[in-house]
């Protein structure tokens, strides 16, 4: 891939990102405003539930799908069957999953919500599966304005369907819950047919072709390395809102929950660069080329977001009870903390696909396994402590904790020097002639070309 095609790409899906961006935070002033700080931790935990789950039965199959349909070890005309038979599968062990955590620990992860809305927020979890493994598909065939574009579709709608159950019907968590599985229903399906339209050479198209011998057992394997890597990943970011409920209560979850999505905005530009990362770094043969390349990508990235951490730490409160409510206020200050977790996880994150793209996912296992277990400690002492603020200093220190190790991993198997991987002078002038790329690679976007 050219470098101007990867700024194109970049750009496009930042686009698509900064839509969705705008739309989540219409959608959650909605949310908040209507079913309050209690309501809304209960609308946290029926979304994060089916999620976790999600991430549970997953088996890496994001990553796996992208490496595997970029290197053509899985040929584009069987990459549709393949996944649909996977998540088949794995939707019926999550729902058995969910099914046991309904039964046996409802109150944990569902809160006080009804029968019916905890079985509403079930088809969440193959709807979940089916979009996790379309958009991969939707990634390695570089497809990245059809992408960009459904999912900045994705909380336009959400956010539609919430003024109309939430604010004209006034169905309160549930009538939140439906809007949720209405949206994902319709982004699936706009995945499905674009993938099914995608354009291409006629081998890549051919349903018949034959999967390379021993496919499923490399496929399964691969994917779950990566599996672990994420289930981890998912569980340090997702963990707090469970034991805030185990020491607090669930307005406690529902401020927090709050202050940790807004944080993770901060991710859409990460977000953005490793959709095209990955794939492009898979597609590098040399490791040390790879390696230069995952470490520049950290280095601007870490630029391109510091002054978007300034502007939040410094206006986070304002910006809470201006949008939300002033009723949601002691989300403010775990809000900035959070911040600064995130920014730390922006930079390893480019590491980590380094790490991905070189079969090398049990680093990032073990790196995230060591962070998680810190994790969960200082939240065991912090949060009855501290309360919310307890939690956000503990993700901050272990998200700091894991981005050195990671990151000390990644130099010493590559032989990069630290200097290579912190911002320099020079990455600032790169910064910004590469934003000014990025800024006009939009136009192609809004004409629909695709590279």
């Amino acid at each position: 891939m050219s470098e101007g095609s990867a700024h194109r790409h970049i750009a496009v899906t930042f686009a698509g990102n900064v839509l969705s961006f705008l739309a989540a935070m219409a959608g959650g002033m909605i949310t908040a405003r209507v079913l309050g700080p209690a309501g809304r931790g209960t609308f946290a935990l029926l979304h994060t539930t089916p999620d976790l789950i999600v991430s549970f039965v997953l088996l890496g199959v994001i990553q796996t799908n992208v490496c595997f349909v970029s290197n053509r070890m899985l040929p584009r005309g069987r990459a549709l069957g393949v996944s649909a038979r996977a998540a088949f599968l794995q939707s019926l062990v999550g729902l058995a999953v969910y099914a046991v955590m309904a039964l046996r620990f409802r109150t944990q992860f569902f809160g006080d919500a009804g029968t019916p809305v905890v079985l509403l927020a079930a088809a969440l979890v193959p709807l979940g599966l089916l979009q996790a493994h379309w958009s991969s598909i939707m990634s390695a065939l570089r497809q990245f304005s059809r992408l960009a574009l459904i999912r900045g579709l994705s909380p336009v709608l959400l956010a539609l369907l919430y003024a109309v159950l939430l604010i004209l019907l006034g169905l309160g968590v549930g009538g939140g819950v439906a809007a949720v599985v209405a949206s994902t229903i319709v982004v699936t399906a706009l995945m499905f047919h674009s993938i099914r339209k995608a354009p291409g050479r006629p081998e890549d198209r051919d349903d018949s072709e034959a999967l390379c011998k021993g496919f499923w057992k490399r496929y399964l394997s691969y994917g779950i390395k990566l599996h672990a890597s994420a289930l981890v990943w998912y569980l340090i970011i997702r963990i707090d809102i469970y034991m805030i409920k185990s020491f607090l209560d669930i307005e406690s979850v529902g401020f927090y929950s709050l202050a940790s999505s807004l944080a993770e905005k901060l991710w859409l530009v990460s977000a953005s660069a490793n959709t095209v990362l990955l794939p492009s770094l898979a597609a590098v043969a040399d490791p040390l080329e790879r390696a230069r390349l995952a470490a520049r990508a950290s280095r601007q990235l870490t630029i391109l977001l510091l002054p978007f951490f300034l502007l939040g730490a410094a206006l986070g409160r304002p910006f809470i009870v201006l949008l939300y409510g002033a009723e949601f206020e002691p989300a403010a200050l775990p809000f900035v903390i959070l911040l600064g977790s995130t920014l730390m996880q922006a930079h390893r994150s480019m590491t980590a696909s380094f790490f991905e793209s070189s079969d090398l996912a049990l680093v990032n296992v073990a790196t995230r396994v060591a962070a998680f277990a810190l994790k969960v400690g200082l939240n065991i002492v912090l949060i009855p402590a501290l309360l919310m603020e307890g939690a956000a200093l503990s993700s901050l220190a272990s998200y700091s904790f894991e981005w050195l190790l990671g990151t000390g991993v990644f130099l010493r198997r590559t032989g990069l020097r630290w200097r290579e991987v912190l911002p320099q002078a020079g990455d600032v002038s790169a910064v910004r002639a590469k934003t000014g790329d990025l800024l006009g690679a939009v136009i192609p976007w809004a004409r629909g070309n695709e590279t």
